[in-house]
């Protein structure tokens, strides 16, 4: 998500030079904002949901071992090549990128991963409340 937004912020506007300047700027903010946005949230994943004994700042190797223990490479494989067609089909062919803001831009990938966040939190509150909830009731052995 972060990668395509990082080549839609350096592909807008082309033959405005007042955004060539602004993008100097604001593609590498975003990079690390976003970057480090996506970091913290991994390594809370990891903490919180990953298996015991994993190191939740190791992303680099907890990642693709999550995706190959999990099966996911055919699921990340459709999202990649579903937003890069997207990417394509919206941004390059139908001239998307001539209207792009670069404010716009910014901001957009952060609405959709706080929306992923709260659904994690409200997965992981609601499994939290079913495992206590069902463990005080537990008849003693």
């Amino acid at each position: 998500m972060g990668g395509f937004n990082a080549l839609k912020m350096l592909l807008a506007q082309p033959a405005d030079p007042v955004y060539w300047a602004g993008k100097l700027f604001l593609i590498p903010f975003f990079i690390v904002h976003f970057g480090g946005f996506t970091f913290v949230h991994g390594v809370l994943v990891v903490a919180f949901f990953g298996p015991k004994g994993l190191q939740p700042f190791d992303l680099l190797t907890a990642v693709p071992a999550a995706i190959r223990a999990n099966q996911l490479r055919w699921g990340l494989l459709s999202l990649v090549a579903s937003h890069g067609f997207s990417f394509y089909w919206n941004y390059l062919k139908n001239g998307e990128y001539q209207r792009a803001s670069l404010n716009t831009l910014m901001g957009q990938p952060y609405g959709r991963v706080l929306r992923i966040g709260a659904g994690t939190q409200r997965s992981g509150e609601s499994w939290w409340t079913r495992s206590r909830f069902a463990n005080s009731f537990a008849l003693p052995p």
